[in-house]
């Protein structure tokens, strides 16, 4: 009886490493986290926006992984302009702009710290600003007489993007769940890009000077490479 107790308890400690192995592979299946795509451009400008987002990663064999990423920005605001010749009264301005895009990654373990990864990513984005403007002109007449001009001018344009983006990445592992990410891609993309004008001019009683209403369309093609294109903070469980 005694050996067979013994038998036993060797045959679970042998088999709770194997079990604690799986379930640890398994926990590390999934991977999210936060996304940042910084401009350097305009890295030193003041007021300047970060378009944030979330990336996801599925990971289905050891070296590979299926990733899912949806960036995205949204900014609003008013100003108030004063320039000699006229008075700005007011300017409202509204931008946002969003990116999906489904990709796959091959990783390569450099250390227990750093991990080297590449692959691509496909998808498209939408992008739609407006900005609304009006303000006052004050003209001096030949009899010393004051006219002012009312002014409205209205901007909309839309952007619908589809790209390929091939890219390299290093991770480095923060702890067993947690890592930091960066990388740099190639970017194909194809554009499609609408914009609306329209400019009125009244006088101060109402009535109609002059007004201008345009539009026009263009499709872009263009390559270029982005040496920081994101950085991430993942999660793994």
């Amino acid at each position: 009886m005694k050996n067979k107790l013994l038998v036993a308890l060797a045959f679970l400690g042998l088999g709770t490493p194997v079990i604690a192995q799986s379930s640890d592979s398994a926990e590390t299946k999934n991977h999210l986290g936060i996304i940042a795509s910084p401009s350097l451009d305009k890295l030193f400008e003041s007021n300047r926006s970060l378009p944030v987002g979330l990336i996801y990663k599925r990971q289905v064999k050891e070296n590979q992984a299926w990733r899912l990423t949806t960036t995205g920005q949204y900014n609003q605001y008013s100003e108030p302009l004063n320039h000699s010749g006229d008075l700005m009264h007011r300017r409202d301005h509204s931008d946002f702009s969003g990116k999906v895009a489904l990709g796959y990654e091959w990783q390569q373990k450099l250390n227990n710290r750093f991990q080297f990864y590449y692959g691509a990513d496909a998808g498209f984005g939408y992008q739609k600003n407006s900005e609304n403007t009006e303000f006052e002109e004050y003209y001096d007449t030949w009899q010393n007489e004051y006219i002012i001009i009312l002014n409205n001018r209205e901007t909309s344009q839309r952007t619908l993007t589809y790209f390929l983006k091939p890219l390299v990445g290093l991770q480095f592992k923060i702890s067993q769940k947690l890592y930091l990410a960066t990388e740099t891609s190639l970017n194909l993309q194809h554009s499609r890009h609408e914009m609306n004008y329209y400019h009125s001019r009244f006088f101060s009683d109402g009535s109609p000077d002059t007004y201008a209403n345009d539009s026009y369309k263009s499709r872009v093609t263009s390559v270029w490479c982005q040496p920081l294109s994101n950085i991430q903070l993942v999660y793994k469980f």
